[in-house]
């Protein structure tokens, strides 16, 4: 794994090709609103290296999130070996709390809160959902963001936009409307998607100072994309026979979905190439330097 890495790496930085000064959504926007013939606003080469950086991003991510749980895993182990009753221990409501902790000392933790840190520690190993779930076998919108992809931040938008938003519809729509169930999951969904896009153009200005609103922009896109293909599944299955779970029906929302994450790639990679976030990567053969 570390020697493809490694080649990724390699292929990103010395490959690296011309990316416009234009927001990619403008230039889809300009090439199919333009009267004369613009070019079109994806190459196959461009593509194929938006999908390989969103690659190493994805997979850059897993090792991260590896690191942080092999850290709390040091730590959660280290905690519990020193609490054994013993002379330098103390009792502080009915738990065992070491006095002389190196952790405590240097850490400058009170005795009070090692064993909330603990607690803590206990839920993010073995409570807290991993990152990913194979996103690259998703066949829908709604199955990739709400089952394989970012599932440890998943909770939060549901909880800040999603719920809230949902209660709110609910409340105050009219019962005789129709669709109203249909209406307020659909409210809640885009408000979810309005919070992650709120979170990654903030992540974008903090790493370079400036955002061009493509993340934004890119999030609520998604947002929109999941509630029409949401429309479409549901009517679908309403005049037809053909059930969910149906392998054809499967292998066609694949190829669709992913066609659609490989189009959008550019929306969602271009800000970090523009600023070559790439030397932030722990790598050894390219040139940091050029």
């Amino acid at each position: 794994m570390s020697l493809i890495f490694e080649i990724l790496l390699i292929f990103i930085e010395y490959y690296l090709p011309e990316i416009s000064s234009v927001p990619y959504p403008i230039r889809v926007l300009q090439y199919f609103t333009s009267s004369s013939n613009p070019k079109f606003f994806l190459s196959p080469f461009h593509a194929l290296y938006c999908v390989m950086y969103g690659c190493m991003i994805y997979w850059n991510m897993i090792w991260m999130y590896e690191i942080y749980l092999i850290i709390a895993s040091c730590l959660l182990y280290y905690i519990q070996s020193t609490k054994d009753a013993s002379p330098n221990t103390v009792t502080s409501n009915n738990k065992s709390v070491p006095r002389n902790n190196f952790l405590i000392v240097f850490l400058k933790i009170p005795h009070n809160y090692l064993s909330h840190l603990e607690c803590w520690l206990h839920d993010f190993l073995f409570h807290t959902p991993s990152l990913f779930n194979s996103p690259h076998l998703s066949c829908s919108p709604s199955e990739f963001w709400s089952k394989r992809w970012q599932k440890l931040y998943r909770n939060c938008f549901v909880e800040l936009g999603y719920l809230p938003c949902k209660q709110f519809v609910n409340h105050y729509y009219p019962s005789s409307l129709p669709f109203k169930k249909e209406f307020a999951h659909m409210i809640g969904v885009f408000a979810g998607f309005w919070w992650s896009a709120l979170f990654h153009e903030y992540i974008v200005h903090s790493i370079f100072g400036l955002g061009t609103g493509e993340h934004f922009t890119l999030f609520i896109f998604h947002g929109i994309i999941i509630i029409v293909w949401e429309i479409i599944t549901v009517s679908f299955k309403k005049f037809t026979r053909v059930e969910q779970n149906n392998y054809v029906m499967k292998v066609i929302g694949f190829f669709v979905w992913n066609s659609i994450l490989i189009l959008s790639a550019p929306w969602f990679v271009e800000p970090y190439i523009r600023g070559r976030h790439y030397y932030c990567y722990p790598h050894f053969v390219c040139n940091k330097n050029s």
